[in-house]
């Protein structure tokens, strides 16, 4: 005997809405923790976390604008991605960090221009706690006041 589930919308107790299903079946969680960060003033030199001053959007509120780090409120996996831009005179290297430890390291390719980006996508699985961050280890962040050429994001994915 195989049942049916039917419903629109899944909430918590606290009347918050978790997950919405649409007609044709689209899954939404307006709560799923995710933010996307990026820099409008000031080159982050070598040795440093990239503290990315402005977020695009910061669900939850895990990101810290003012240290550069997201703090994982659950355990799970999560998504990172980012592009780091530097100017035309030095190579790139930064490390995604958890928790003080290099977990993953990108490095940069030349545009026909001369300028230099290093971009990357990460997967890992975090506990609750842990810190995420972007930390220079070679040559300097360079920023743009719109911010579309350095950012960090991330989203928990299960």
């Amino acid at each position: 005997l195989m049942s049916k589930l039917q419903v629109e919308t899944i909430s918590h107790t606290n009347n918050t809405t978790a997950m919405t299903i649409d007609s044709t079946g689209r899954v939404l969680t307006p709560a799923r923790v995710s933010f996307e960060a990026y820099r409008t003033s000031g080159d982050v030199s070598q040795g440093n976390i990239v503290v990315w001053n402005n977020t695009r959007h910061n669900i939850g509120g895990h990101y810290s604008t003012s240290t550069g780090k997201f703090t994982a409120p659950l355990s799970g996996v999560y998504l990172f991605t980012g592009q780091a831009f530097t100017d035309n005179t030095s190579n790139i290297t930064l490390d995604l960090q958890v928790n003080a430890v290099s977990r993953f390291r990108y490095q940069d390719v030349t545009d026909s221009n001369g300028y230099r980006s290093g971009t990357f996508s990460y997967i890992t699985s975090l506990s609750v706690s842990d810190e995420v961050y972007i930390y220079t280890t070679t040559s300097a962040v360079h920023f743009n006041a719109n911010g579309l050429y350095s950012h960090f994001a991330g989203v928990l994915i299960g």
